[in-house]
């Protein structure tokens, strides 16, 4: 009570019909708290060390918690700095729910853990087989001010819009988050990541989404990727 949350993601999967949700505190953000919520009953679930201090600076960005279709549990992709100045990295998770708790079946790793470059506004969709579509924006330097990692959805992030019409990339990763092929730039097809906010809405034949230009312009434009998820 009386203790804020920031960066929230939440996610419902109809096959185990629960919910898992994931926070930080905007008092003293130290961690990103995942707990849970099936059959009724609120679910404790395990906690990843971050960093923070008052006024809700921390080293944690928005990300997505995404069902898997196949285990009934989830996915879990988010950024993280461990300092100002460093590169934000993309970390992938898996996690499962019981009548007792929510627990990792894969616990946190970073994606691209060779890579210096910058990774954010990550989100991801089941593609089956134990396979997910990574969506994610990357620049070549840390281009999160540091005065502005509270900052969520609906407010801006102050970076040059050249980062969102260049840095939107595609990859595929397994159920461990390691890499299938190379990650495909979607930015040079001209439709790019709105970087402050969740994406990528599935549909029956694949996904879309919703981006504008650059920050200000009131056109809003969408995108949808024809998907086969059967194939290999």
């Amino acid at each position: 009570p009386g203790v804020r949350s920031a960066k929230q993601m939440v996610g419902y999967n109809r096959r185990s019909g629960a919910f898992v949700t994931a926070s930080a505190a905007a008092s003293a953000p130290s961690s990103l708290r995942f707990q849970g919520y099936a059959d009724g009953k609120a679910l404790d679930g395990p906690s990843w060390e971050s960093w923070g201090w008052g006024g809700a600076r921390q080293g944690v960005t928005l990300g997505a918690l995404k069902a898997d279709p196949e285990s009934g549990g989830f996915a879990g992709v988010w950024s993280h700095g461990v300092d100002k100045g460093t590169p934000d990295k993309l970390y992938f998770s898996r996690l499962q729910v019981s009548a007792d708790n929510v627990a990792w079946s894969m616990e946190p790793k970073a994606i691209f853990p060779d890579s210096n470059k910058t990774e954010v506004g990550g989100n991801v969709v089941p593609l089956g087989k134990g396979r997910w579509l990574l969506a994610y924006t990357e620049s070549d330097h840390d281009f999160i001010e540091a005065e502005n990692y509270l900052f969520s959805s609906w407010e801006r992030w102050n970076f040059d819009d050249s980062i969102r019409t260049r840095g939107g990339r595609m990859a595929i990763i397994d159920s461990a988050g390691r890499v299938q092929g190379a990650p495909v730039n979607i930015s040079a097809a001209g439709a790019y990541f709105p970087v402050e906010m969740n994406h990528l809405v599935e549909r029956p034949d694949g996904l879309s989404w919703a981006f504008i230009d650059r920050y200000g312009i009131r056109m809003i434009r969408i995108a949808h990727l024809r998907c086969d998820r059967d194939s290999e």
